[in-house]
């Protein structure tokens, strides 16, 4: 993957050049996990995950400091209903559209990635070589139980592919 690619000569700039960062996994509205669920890619979206954790952790070992947080998790902020078709009256709360989250949801993510702390309600997971394969069940469990209670939603996935 050309992603990979130029994640492995950034993470070796960093080594080198000493310097401290934090990689993200862009905040995700469950409906876009829903869709790659979907589409039969949860699995891939799920290794990739772990390639990038494995990549961080290597070079982690070799000195680097750089850690990777997961904001693509379901969680009250990424979980908010959207308004009905047509209703120009009710907003979300955190996002513009399933896209783009809004100034105050950008607010919470630098303050998440400034106090490096892993108990904000499941928003923002740091990810490890050490944590990630029970991470990603969690997630797996936590997307099976949105599928069971909004069946509704799930089908309005469903008929936008097929």
């Amino acid at each position: 993957m050309l992603f990979n690619s130029y994640l492995l000569l950034l993470l070796a700039f960093l080594l080198f050049n000493y310097f401290a960062a934090q990689l993200i996994r862009k905040l995700s509205c469950y409906r876009q996990l829903l869709l790659i669920r979907e589409v039969g890619h949860l699995g891939l979206f799920f290794n990739w995950k772990t390639q990038l954790t494995d990549m961080v952790s290597q070079h982690q070992k070799k000195g680097c400091r750089v850690t990777l947080t997961d904001f693509s998790t379901i969680s009250p902020y990424t979980s908010e209903p959207f308004p009905e078709p047509g209703d120009k009256q009710h907003r979300m709360q955190w996002y513009w559209e399933s896209s783009h989250y809004n100034h105050q949801m950008g607010r919470m993510v630098i303050d998440r990635l400034c106090s490096n702390d892993d108990s904000h309600d499941g928003f923002g997971k740091n990810l490890t070589a050490e944590n990630i394969a029970g991470w990603l069940g969690e997630e797996r469990n936590n997307l099976n139980a949105l599928v069971r209670s909004q069946p509704g939603l799930v089908k309005e996935i469903s008929d936008l592919i097929h």
